[in-house]
């Protein structure tokens, strides 16, 4: 997966310009531009319009989606295999055989499958 931040600064890098400069071009702040970058918010379209057409490149290769010069690609936007969601870790109490109260974080599937076995026990 691209991150849209590197992809925003290689392109800024590639024209050899500050922040501050790219900011004053297209009508917003420097600390927006940083923001991009870091990828702590993702600009809007409007702006991402503006960067594409001040750079004169397509929003795929603004987004890092499309290199037309290869040579040209950073090593960090090859393709990236992706990694499956975390799964979400719920805090539970669980006592054990001798009675004592153990604090166990089980994913949500591991706690359907033992609800799964009690409700299949209390069938029997």
């Amino acid at each position: 997966m691209v991150n849209y931040g590197e992809a925003l600064k290689f392109q800024r890098e590639q024209q050899g310009i500050s922040q501050s400069q790219l900011a004053r071009e297209i009508g917003t702040s420097h600390q927006n531009v940083n923001r991009w970058e870091k990828g702590v918010v993702l600009p809007s379209i409007e702006f991402c319009i503006k960067l594409a057409d001040y750079y004169e490149i397509s929003l795929d290769e603004l987004v890092g989606r499309d290199f037309i010069g290869q040579s040209a690609r950073p090593t960090s936007f090859n393709a990236v295999k992706a990694e499956p969601p975390k799964p979400r870790m719920i805090p539970v109490a669980a006592r054990s055989k001798g009675n004592k109260v153990r604090n166990l974080e089980l994913s949500e599937d591991e706690i359907r499958k033992i609800q799964a076995s009690r409700i299949k026990k209390a069938d029997i």
